[in-house]
């Protein structure tokens, strides 16, 4: 038997908002574990309204615009600019990490410090880009990162002056990863501003809040300083608790968007971090990259909202490269059908597509299950072809994928 209740929120963003509470008691004629009952849960009808009638990109589009009106507003500083440009400077030794959306090269710079820089390219607005990135409480970056954030004022411009947009944070990010020994959480307490250089140069710089307390640990207890961690119990099962392990950590980064075009624009991000305590070089470079990685992020989230008469042919590889890391971190409770099936949602080109062809989405999803079966042959026009066909063309294809020579 199941009870739902619904209550009405404020409006969000002009967007109408609703909560909606399920309680369900299942009788499974057995002692069934936490865990089953958890995931039965996850997959059950509260999961599929939320899916169904999610408006993120709606709110932060609408959060978007209204920088862009406060960012037009503002007066040039070429003064503060010209600071910030010394820090775009390479260092030597640096190491470049590959991806097909950006270039980024980190560097440890030792004691848990790390340094990075990334750069791409967007096909959108300069202003938007900007935007995006002021946006910290974006929900799309809440949705998708282990990290909790917290703007705690914005400050007005002095009297006579407006030349930025300023507001104060705070950032509890969960630090976990394949070199890590233990889960732990790291504080970064920052001071945001952005200014216009000139028509075409937005900057957004990022540094320490030296007015906050040097020692702030359980500062931010009272909502995202417990960690996560694992550990095994006699059974040999998964089980988690919390528990405090934080740690105060610093940023400065500064990000250039650059007007290339009408929708193109060229972002150039530099960062110093300095993680704290109980970091080695191993874990310093790879948060290192994960940090550099937002701009990636920001690609990804550009690119899905693009037309399929609006994709290029590096816009295709984008595609394909985020599918292919979807899959690969997929829970592993997700089959790699329900990650294609998801993306097909998230990504509005390929949406399109698959709601005119009836294969497609078959097609994607026997390429990324890659079994191996002989090839089979499919003839006609695409809006003639059905989802069987779809299927033998993505065997085929995974065959082509192994074997370049097929």
């Amino acid at each position: 038997s199941s009870v739902f209740k619904f209550e009405e929120l404020p409006m969000k963003n002009l967007t109408f908002q609703t909560r909606v509470t399920k309680i369900a008691k299942i009788d499974l004629k057995w002692a069934a574990p936490t865990s089953l009952m958890k995931y039965i849960a996850r997959r059950g009808d509260i999961s599929k309204l939320r899916r169904k009638y999610e408006k993120t990109k709606e709110i932060d589009a609408y959060t978007r615009q209204d920088v862009i009106a406060r960012l037009r507003e503002l007066e040039y500083d070429q003064q503060q600019a010209k600071e910030l440009e010394a820090k775009f400077k390479e260092r030597e030794d640096a190491k470049m990490i590959g991806s097909t959306s950006a270039t980024i090269l980190v560097k440890d710079l030792g004691g848990g410090k790390g340094w990075g820089k990334a750069s791409t390219t967007l096909q959108i607005g300069f202003e938007e880009a900007a935007a995006y990135f002021w946006d910290v409480n974006s929900r799309a970056k809440a949705a998708s990162g282990k990290s909790r954030i917290k703007v705690t004022s914005r400050d007005k411009p002095k009297e006579g002056k407006n030349n930025s947009l300023q507001q104060q944070v705070e950032v509890a990010e969960i630090l976990d990863g394949k070199s890590n020994i233990m889960h732990s959480t790291r504080e970064f307490f920052s001071n945001m501003k952005l200014i216009k250089h000139n028509n075409i140069t937005i900057i957004i710089s990022i540094e320490p809040d030296t007015q906050k307390d040097k020692d702030v640990s359980g500062s931010l207890l009272s909502w995202s300083s417990l960690t996560v961690s694992r550990r095994k119990s006699s059974r040999k099962r998964s089980s988690f608790h919390l528990r405090k392990n934080t740690y105060q950590a610093t940023e400065k980064t500064t990000i250039r968007f650059t007007k290339e075009g009408e929708n193109k624009t060229r972002i150039e991000m530099v960062s110093e971090l300095d993680f704290g305590k109980r970091m080695n070089f191993l874990r310093t470079r790879e948060h290192t990259q994960k940090h550099m990685a937002k701009v990636i992020e920001a690609v990804y989230y550009f690119v899905n909202t693009l037309g399929f008469s609006d994709l290029k042919e590096e816009d295709g590889k984008v595609i394909g490269e985020q599918l292919m890391l979807k899959v690969k971190e997929r829970h592993k409770e997700k089959s790699k059908e329900e990650v294609v099936k998801a993306f097909l949602k998230e990504n509005r080109a390929l949406r399109d597509f698959a709601e005119k062809y009836d294969f497609f989405e078959p097609m994607l999803c026997a390429v990324i299950k890659n079994t191996i079966q002989p090839t089979a042959s499919v003839q006609g026009r695409a809006e003639s072809l059905d989802e069987r066909d779809g299927r033998n063309i993505g065997k085929s294809l995974a065959i082509s994928l192994v074997n370049p020579r097929h």
